[in-house]
């Protein structure tokens, strides 16, 4: 249940972070649907062999954003304001945070 229950959660957060990007540049997509975009972009992301999904991932979820009728130019700066949150903030932090544990002498 723990197992299910985080990743009911994982998912449910990032479909609201899409949502939220998406409201915060005026467009006009329900929550439902961000959360589609949300899980559709990984799972179609994932089917390509390229570390992260980057490039393929943005293509993707700016194309299903436009075919749910988002403007060309506000999908593509949502995507990567969504991949900027998700994706390349936490592997900076994840950098800083190993050097920091290196640093004192943990691993």
């Amino acid at each position: 249940m723990g197992l299910l229950g985080s990743n009911f959660v994982y998912w449910n957060l990032l479909g609201l972070t899409l949502w939220l990007t998406l409201q915060a540049v005026g467009a006009d997509l329900n929550y439902g649907s961000a959360l589609f975009v949300a899980a559709g972009t990984s799972l179609l992301a994932g089917f390509m062999p390229i570390p992260g999904g980057i490039g393929v991932a943005e293509a993707t979820m700016a194309a299903i954003l436009v075919a749910l009728g988002v403007d060309e130019s506000t999908a593509f700066s949502v995507t990567i304001v969504y991949r900027v949150i998700t994706f390349y903030l936490p592997a900076l932090e994840g950098f800083f945070g190993s050097r920091w544990l290196e640093h004192h002498g943990y691993i």
